[in-house]
């Protein structure tokens, strides 16, 4: 026979031993429920890293597309196109694959409009293989040569064999241009 007081110390043993296991039990699930919460998290992160991905190269793609089709503007003169394509916000610097930029495209094709555009959006005068002010020189562009010497363009720039754009006016037989860079203080 068992006494009042050891049934109520077995019971009391039952009863904390069944709530350990019910906050062990509730533990389980709740570290479950965490788990399972964590890898949706994780899988969310990886899906909007690669839809991230995804995008980046799609506008990758169009930047180059973009750059290739304002490559072509500029050497046609197409300064409506042009100035298109910068309002929606093409670099004004970026050079193409073989490494001519939209002013040296226009001052290679004598497109005075064209470059005046890029000069006021803040095109580098000297970013361009050669410079502006080479390229307008040996094209014997008399008018764009003068708005890239108001603009600031090195009249100095060398070409790979230290010809600068006063030698090539002149060996072109460009002479008003020659006079022109004279006049601008090209090193003579």
């Amino acid at each position: 026979a068992y006494s009042a007081m050891r049934v109520r110390g077995v019971v009391a043993s039952y009863s904390a031993r069944a709530h350990l296991l019910a906050q062990k039990h509730l533990q389980q699930k709740i570290a479950q429920a965490s788990l399972v919460n964590i890898q949706c998290v994780a899988q969310t992160f990886s899906a909007r890293l690669h839809l991230s991905q995804l995008k980046s190269q799609a506008l990758l793609q169009r930047h180059h597309q973009m750059i290739q089709q304002m490559s072509k503007a500029c050497d046609a003169g197409q300064e409506v196109l042009v100035r298109l394509f910068l309002e929606r916000r093409a670099d004004v610097n970026a050079a193409n694959v073989d490494g001519r930029t939209p002013l040296y495209r226009a001052s290679a094709n004598g497109h005075i409009e064209v470059a005046r555009l890029l000069c006021e959006q803040g095109a580098d005068k000297e970013t361009t293989m050669q410079g502006g002010a080479y390229v307008a020189s040996y094209q014997g562009h008399l008018e764009l040569a003068r708005l890239l010497c108001e603009q600031g363009a090195d009249k100095e720039t060398t070409m790979q064999g230290g010809a600068m754009p006063l030698l090539i006016a002149s060996r072109e037989g460009h002479l008003e241009l020659a006079r022109l860079l004279c006049e601008q203080g090209a090193d003579k």
